[in-house]
């Protein structure tokens, strides 16, 4: 008891308090003996002149705090940085730029394009389904729901596919193990995929091409000569194929080798 007693001393009698150095509380409040040093926004010892603050730190005269010039030059230098408007990466610790607050995730783009809104572990993360929800991500691909630290697919019912720009293109539409995927045929034959590239099948959660007439439908027939249904892509498969095809006219690609007009 009596060690305790005299190691408490000694630590008042060096000015030193559990919050040096600690983030400052919202309130900016660090107690009395502490300021909330304005640029590192971390509570240091009140000083009046250099005299007053610790080796290694310098005396903020006009705001009365003490502080480390070389931290406060790291934390200028991230607050300015790319990382910070793009990853919310504007803090400096230990020497390297990282996310401590989620108000400065809040602002970044990854916040808007991926969720990535609140700080934790030194990086910006989703946390929140919301975050997720407002994204590009969630309108185009269905990763809506906040997880492991990333928008990942909650798709509890189809409609939660049908709005989505993969149902449009791809055909995933369907429901399936919280994801969205490829599971009726009359979602693929609406697809992009099935018109240009005769993928209008669904096999295995994806369009797939499954049908010669699907294939030579396309403008990759008329084109390439890719004709013919084989292991889910429209191929050419026959000299004739690749005969009647503008690359045979223009350049003289009118054989089939390997799967391929040459």
């Amino acid at each position: 008891m009596r060690l305790l007693f005299v190691l408490s001393l000694s630590l008042l009698a060096f000015g030193c308090s559990s919050k040096e150095g600690k983030p400052c509380p919202a309130d900016g409040s660090c107690g009395d003996e502490l300021r909330c040093e304005p640029v590192t926004e971390t509570c240091q010892s009140v000083c009046g002149k250099p005299a007053d603050c610790k080796k290694g730190l310098t005396c903020d005269e006009k705001e009365g705090v003490c502080f480390s010039e070389r931290v406060r030059r790291e934390e200028i230098q991230c607050r300015t940085s790319e990382s910070c408007k793009l990853s919310g990466l504007c803090s400096a610790v230990d020497g390297e730029c990282k996310a401590s607050k989620d108000e400065d995730c809040a602002e970044s783009e990854g916040c808007k394009r991926y969720g990535s809104c609140s700080a934790v572990d030194g990086e910006c993360k989703p946390t929140k389904d919301e975050h997720c929800a407002e994204t590009s991500q969630c309108k185009k691909y269905g990763l809506c729901s906040a997880a492991d630290g990333a928008c990942r697919p909650k798709a509890t019912k189809d409609e939660d596919c049908a709005e989505t720009e993969r149902c449009k293109k791809s055909g995933w539409c369907s429901a399936v193990d919280g994801a969205c995927k490829a599971t009726k045929d009359e979602d693929c034959a609406k697809t992009e995929g099935c018109k240009e590239f005769g993928m209008c099948s669904a096999v295995d959660g994806f369009c797939k091409a499954t049908k010669d007439e699907h294939c030579t439908e396309t403008e990759w027939c008329k084109d390439l000569g890719r004709c013919s249904a084989v292991d889910g892509e429209c191929k050419p498969t026959k000299d004739e194929d690749c005969a009647k095809t503008e690359g045979c006219k223009k350049w003289g690609s009118c054989s089939m080798v390997n799967g391929i007009c040459r």
